[in-house]
């Protein structure tokens, strides 16, 4: 996937990406301050935010899925808003799959339960399961790990290193967890790209200023 030349302006809020290209086969991750730009990039790349920045090198829209951190359900059960997005690509249910999925995440009981009635950690999980169970080319993950339980992070991590089928794109201000699972990261501020590369060039090795007290800032946090 390339983006080239993307200008947007979402309110007050612009940005402005000259050239980035998002590698198959890795696992990426887009890192920055709150208010960089990470979602709205996100957004662009699903044509939520419209544009003809994007190019998709051949793939189309039902390959690339988007799981946010407040996900869109349904007003029905778990099980069909699981499903649904299967049923409108015309694709079967692997129901192995999706028996393990369910049981991994604790929702075999809830598969039934009305799904907006789910707290916020299981309704990420419903998102994830139904993102996975699609096999998607590039999957991205918008803070959606953020209100799980350790043991569901520690599973969907576990899934995320050992998927060799779909280039994963990682939203995060775990910087520890991108660390442990990206092979790439793209460092946004105020809407504009300021350095891509290996994961730890950039946040570790990195020369540029915005990006080293970014990082200065999050050691500071995570000691306190």
């Amino acid at each position: 996937m390339k983006i080239s030349n993307l200008k947007l302006e979402v309110s007050e809020f612009k940005m402005d990406i000259a050239d980035l290209n998002i590698e198959r086969g890795f696992k990426h991750a887009f890192v920055g301050p709150n208010g960089s730009g990470k979602s709205t990039l996100a957004k662009a790349i699903m044509q939520i935010i419209p544009n003809h920045s994007v190019d998709l090198e051949g793939l189309s829209s039902i390959d690339i899925m988007l799981a946010p951190q407040r996900p869109y359900l349904l007003h029905d059960t778990v099980m069909n808003n699981i499903l649904y997005p299967l049923k409108i690509r015309n694709r079967k249910v692997n129901n192995d799959e999706l028996i393990s999925l369910l049981d991994m995440f604790n929702l075999t009981d809830k598969k039934n339960q009305y799904a907006r009635s789910l707290s916020s950690g299981e309704q990420q999980k419903v998102s994830l399961i139904r993102c996975l169970l699609c096999h998607p080319v590039y999957l991205i993950i918008d803070e959606a790990l953020s209100n799980l339980d350790s043991e569901s992070v520690m599973r969907i991590e576990e899934i995320i290193k050992n998927d060799k089928e779909t280039t994963w794109i990682l939203i995060s201000h775990q910087l520890t967890q991108v660390l442990n699972i990206c092979d790439k990261v793209h460092f946004l501020d105020k809407g504009k790209l300021i350095e891509s590369g290996d994961t730890e060039e950039v946040l570790l090795k990195s020369k540029n200023e915005i990006i080293q007290n970014y990082m200065s800032n999050q050691v500071i946090k995570v000691r306190e």
